[in-house]
Parts: C-alpha cells; sequence; structure tokens
C-alpha cells in the first residue's frame, strides 16, 4: 500500500524517506509497525496536533468546561449578530493587526 501510494506521487522509492508522521488510533499503530518491520530505517512519529486535538476534545466534555464554552460562545455570537459592534471590533482588530476572527466552534460541545 505504502509502495503504491508513492509511486503514484513519484517520488523514487521508499528509501528517499527518512520518517513518517501518523495520527496515533490503533490502525496507524498497526501501519506503523508494519512500516517500520519493511522500512527499518524509518523514524516514526505519532502527530504532536493529532494528540493536543484529542486531549482538547476531552477537556471539553467536562460539565465545568462547556459552561465556560457556553459563555464564550454567546459572547462571539453577540458580535457577530450586531453589525456596529462587530464593525467595531473589527476595526479595532484591523488596527492592532490582528488577522483572525471571532469564530465558534463549540456546539457539538453544547449539545450533549
Amino acid at each position: 500500500m505504502t509502495q503504491k501510494a508513492v509511486d503514484a506521487i513519484d517520488v523514487g522509492n521508499m528509501k528517499n524517506f527518512i520518517a513518517v508522521t501518523t495520527d496515533n488510533p490503533t490502525t496507524m499503530r498497526v501501519y506503523c509497525q508494519e512500516l517500520q518491520n519493511k522500512y527499518y530505517w524509518l523514524l516514526l512519529f505519532a502527530c504532536f496536533l493529532h494528540g493536543m486535538n484529542t486531549i482538547i476534545g476531552h477537556i471539553s466534555t467536562f460539565a465545568t468546561m462547556k459552561a465556560v464554552l457556553s459563555k464564550v460562545t454567546r459572547i462571539v455570537s453577540f458580535f457577530q449578530t450586531l453589525h456596529y459592534w462587530g464593525g467595531q471590533l473589527k476595526d479595532e482588530a484591523k488596527g492592532c493587526g490582528i488577522t483572525m476572527f471571532l469564530k465558534k466552534n463549540w456546539k457539538h460541545c453544547l449539545l450533549s
């Protein structure tokens, strides 16, 4: 399977690789073990960001954290629905060089 993917993107053979990073569920652990057996020189790493995402997902399921996220979502919703204050916030952010925007991603946490 790996060799097919390497052939498909035309990067030569697996000797051109020194490391592989994957997320870390059970299926990937099995796959990484197979890679290690076949390509013994490869360094195998679990993705740090996937691990952090999992940890944050678990934290957000606690009742205290859900309450905080609910309040934050209300604040973000307030600014998104009011044109005047939303515009004021965007202008202030632009003046400070802030390029990110308020975003709410916690609906799935609030439903359970």
